[in-house]
């Protein structure tokens, strides 16, 4: 008769042989037996977990430690599964029991610390990792992760020394030399992080991650050809790396190929349908295609669906939702987001963005996000900056912009026409920080302007900050707030005495380290309080000025209702402003006056789902999609003519036309606009005071109605009212660049003075 002893020894050779059917069969004969036999259990787990049963597996474990409750092992082997089935807090609620019976259980330490790393808890992974140091010091292991926990945590210097502390105990330690090399391409220096990953593949020439990360460095700093070359590399070393095939549709996104790019990340998941990264990745090359916007959000709430706690795809899908005007959906997202992970600062950024569109957001809430945003780029940043004094030594006030947006972009239409008379003006002078290296034919026009002009997209912030200090600039001013491709990281640091923020974001930064923000009496009057941190800069005329546009376009003599008979009302904004309120109003308009249609042009309406999206909320509104317009991107020059189609332009709400509507009125289009109580809802208003069209604001919904089919109903005084924007174009002062820069150079001065 054979011995229990005997019998586990049988099913243990069984495990090692991968002879699953046999070891069960025996261990439900030796259950039979012993009911009560906690260590049976946990075999019987053990090799369900093998199998990939995992929900038999974790009965077993759970039944193993109920008959019992100290066994260290049991608790282990099920936190361990639960962390692999991504239930991370039974996990770590397992982890710590299994400490409570065994303080010194490495193996615990180690799996709850990174878990915690994993969840941005970067203070209790350095305490669970330290402990594993203590348990054992010579784990080369342990201190890796340590630096990767202090890279994850923006400490990047400290990251930097314990990946040398580690070296110098192994110097063959290849993966020291890896995140090393990445630690130094988060902060910008492309040269060494090339140089410490090479060295890795050099003591292993077939890591595959090693050109996986190659891949990423070179892919961060837009060096694509070689990124394409050493992700290839990585697939040749391992066919079924998804970071390489996942990178490499990344590049290919990028290029515009973005057939390829879905092909490659389509293939990434294929491999790993867990592989989450590449959804989300897929997910924004159908975005950037243009043409997929319903597979995007498809794809988005599939990865949701496998991981509901992916804070990135929730972002995400929020962003998805200010596309499509739907706002309060898109903050809900982001709430949701913010409980999963609030240490990501691009969810932050999303976010403050988003709250423009919303009605009467909350501004202490919006206070809220700015102050986190700023607390988390703070916290990345370990050096001590000195807030410089005002230079007065100095013959002129050197004035220093900061942009990605040098560019065919609303700020370089704000800025062209007024450059010319800054560089003249004898006061001061005047500088350029680009936050990108891409340039087009604006760009080559405005930058001989400037005394200097520094491309900063891949300098990091402590390098910027002295190089604005070295330069001795008085007064730096943002043009971007919380828009793509700011630096108000810098701005956060006080690199000048003076900082202003202007033009490219029409609310406060709610950064206090901003001393103005520029504005007008208009934009100012009658709006709610305590909306900006920035002492407030009041403009004499407007609080922006539109440049002469380069090619000029045709302006027609006579509106279009004269020859086709009926009224083009248009509206060239973002769609992310054309939210369902406005649609109602809209379409109330269409339906009160019979024929007439509306002309929408934006980029998203290059997506055909986007199209159908806005069609059916005109649809649902009674508005036929026949008299209905819509069109997606086109060149300036293009873009500008088409107003010549449009009768009437209708301002959104509560988000204005900016430069829409600056466009509108150069093209002498009326504009009809509904005044609001924040910057961004009284800009139409303050653009149609100083063109002499005060009867074109509404004070509520109901007026915007009553003047829409007012305005409609007359088409010699509507005529009339062309010819007289023909005039005001000629006189106004929001298209006088000379007058805009004495103003923009006097409020520099008396800035200067206040300090």
């Amino acid at each position: 008769m054979t011995t229990k002893e005997e019998k586990l020894n049988i099913i243990l050779d069984c495990l090692k042989k991968k002879n699953f059917f046999l070891a069960k069969s025996i261990l439900n004969q030796l259950l039979t037996s012993y009911p009560q036999d906690y260590l049976l259990e946990n075999i019987f787990g053990v090799i369900l977990s093998e199998e990939k049963n995992y929900t038999d597996a974790i009965f077993r474990f759970k039944k193993s430690i109920e008959i019992n409750k100290n066994f260290a092992d049991g608790y282990y082997n099920l936190a361990s599964l639960l962390l692999k089935t991504n239930l991370n807090d039974e996990a770590i609620e397992n982890f710590k029991k299994v400490i409570n019976l065994k303080p010194e259980y490495f193996e615990a330490h180690y799996n709850l610390a990174n878990i915690y790393s994993r969840n941005a808890n970067f203070p209790e992974a350095e305490k669970h990792y330290k402990i594993c140091l203590n348990i054992r010091p010579d784990s080369l292991e342990v201190l890796n992760n340590i630096g990767i926990n202090l890279k994850k945590e923006g400490k990047f210097f400290e990251s930097i020394e314990i990946f040398n502390k580690l070296l110098n105990l192994d110097k063959f330690y290849y993966l020291a030399y890896i995140n090393l090399g990445m630690v130094y391409s988060d902060i910008g220096n492309f040269e060494e992080a090339i140089k410490y990953i090479n060295k890795a593949i050099k003591i292993k020439p077939d890591y595959f991650e090693g050109y996986e990360k190659l891949g990423l460095v070179y892919f961060s700093f837009k060096k694509y050809s070689q990124t394409i070359l050493f992700y290839k590399q990585a697939i040749k070393l391992n066919n079924d790396s998804c970071d390489a095939f996942t990178g490499l549709g990344n590049v290919y996104s990028e290029l515009g190929n973005h057939d390829e790019a879905i092909m490659l990340h389509k293939k990434a998941i294929f491999i790993n349908k867990n592989f989450y990264e590449a959804y989300l990745n897929l997910a924004n090359t159908y975005l950037k295609s243009k043409k997929n916007y319903s597979e995007a959000v498809s794809v988005l709430k599939e990865v949701i669906s496998l991981k509901k706690d992916y804070a990135d795809a929730i972002n995400l899908l929020a962003v998805c939702n200010i596309m499509i005007a739907e706002p309060i959906l898109a903050a809900k997202y982001f709430e949701e987001s913010l409980k999963i992970d609030s240490d990501t600062i691009d969810l932050y950024s999303n976010y403050i963005w988003n709250t423009g569109y919303i009605k009467n957001f909350n501004q202490k809430r919006y206070f809220e996000l700015t102050n986190n945003l700023f607390r988390l780029i703070r916290k990345r940043f370990n050096h001590t900056i000195n807030i410089p004094s005002l230079y007065k030594n100095e013959k002129k006030l050197k004035i220093g912009f900061v942009s990605g947006d040098f560019r065919n972009h609303p700020v370089g239409y704000f800025i062209e026409g007024i450059l010319p008379f800054l560089k003249k003006n004898q006061e001061i002078e005047i500088f350029a920080y680009s936050n990108t290296s891409f340039e087009d034919d604006l760009t080559k026009r405005i930058k001989p302007f400037f005394s200097e002009w520094f491309v900063i997209d891949s300098i990091d912030d402590l390098a910027l900050i002295n190089k604005i200090k070295n330069y001795k600039i008085d007064i730096l001013v943002d043009l971007s707030g919380h828009s793509f491709l700011n630096r108000l990281s810098v701005f956060l640091h006080k690199p000048a005495p003076i900082q202003v923020t202007w033009a490219g974001y029409l609310a406060s930064t709610g950064l206090d380290k901003i001393d103005y923000i520029i504005t007008d009496d208009y934009v100012e009057s009658k709006i709610k309080d305590n909306q900006f941190v920035e002492r407030t800069y009041k403009m004499p005329y407007v609080w922006c000025h539109f440049s002469s546009p380069q090619p000029n376009p045709i302006v027609k003599d006579n509106i279009p209702a004269l020859i086709n008979g009926y009224i083009t009302f248009g509206s060239f904004n973002n769609s992310a402003k054309i939210n369902l309120e406005v649609i109602k109003l809209w379409s109330k308009i269409l339906n009160s006056i019979p024929n007439s249609k509306i002309f929408l042009k934006t980029n998203n309406f290059d997506d055909r789902n986007i199209r159908d999206i806005f069609l059916k909320k005109f649809f649902d509104n009674n508005v036929d999609s026949k008299r209905i317009i819509l069109e997606g991107s086109s060149d300036r020059k293009i873009l500008l003519e088409k107003y010549n189609s449009v009768d009437i332009a209708l301002d959104p709400f509560p988000y204005n036309g900016g430069t829409t509507s600056f466009e509108a009125s150069w093209m002498c289009v009326p504009i009809l606009t509904l005044a609001g109580d924040s910057f961004l809802s009284k800009c139409g208003e303050s653009i149609n005071i100083n063109l002499d069209m005060k009867e074109w604001i509404a004070k509520d919904k109901d007026e915007y109605l009553k003047k829409a089919v007012r305005f409609s109903s007359n088409l010699e005084e509507l005529n009339f009212i062309k010819k007289k924007l023909q005039y005001q174009k000629k006189v106004s002062k929001i298209f006088d660049s000379e007058t805009f820069a004495f103003d923009l150079v006097t409020a520099f001065k008396n800035m200067s003075k206040n300090l």
